[in-house]
C-alpha cells in the first residue's frame, strides 16, 4: 500500500483537482440527475394532488402531463373524438328513505360491557 501512495505522490496524482465543467449555456447544473426537478417531480405532484383517482384515470392524467411537457405537445383538440361530445349522463338511482320504525337495538348500553375498559386483555385486577 505504501508503494501505491509513493507512486501517486511522485506522479502528482494523489489528489486530482477537477476544473469546473461548463455547459454551452453556462455552468453545469449542480444536480446529478436532470430528472429530479423535471418530469418525475411533476408526475409525483400530479398524483399527490389528485390522489384517489382510479388507476386508468391516473394513467391518462400522467400521459396528458407528459404530453404537455414535450417540446412539441399534441394539440388537445386532435385527441377529442365524436363519442366524447354530449355523452348521456348517468345518475344514481334514488332510493326512498325507509319509514321510521322501531329501533333495531343498536344503542349503546352499559350493561353490555361497553363502558370504560381498564387494563389489558387477559390481565386481571386482583
Amino acid at each position: 500500500m505504501r508503494g501505491l501512495f509513493r507512486g501517486l505522490i511522485r506522479h502528482q496524482n494523489l489528489f486530482a483537482w477537477l476544473e469546473l465543467a461548463t455547459h454551452a449555456t453556462g455552468p453545469m447544473p449542480r444536480t446529478t440527475s436532470p430528472l429530479e426537478g423535471g418530469p418525475n417531480k411533476a408526475i409525483k405532484e400530479l398524483l399527490r394532488t389528485h390522489r384517489g383517482m382510479p388507476e386508468k384515470h391516473a394513467r391518462k392524467a400522467v400521459d396528458w402531463l407528459l404530453n404537455t411537457l414535450t417540446e412539441t405537445p399534441t394539440d388537445p383538440w386532435t385527441l377529442v373524438r365524436e363519442e366524447h361530445w354530449n355523452q348521456p349522463r348517468t345518475r344514481p338511482a334514488i332510493t326512498p328513505a325507509p319509514e321510521p320504525g322501531p329501533s333495531l337495538g343498536t344503542s349503546f348500553s352499559w350493561e353490555d360491557g361497553n363502558g370504560i375498559q381498564h387494563g389489558w386483555a387477559g390481565h386481571s385486577h386482583r
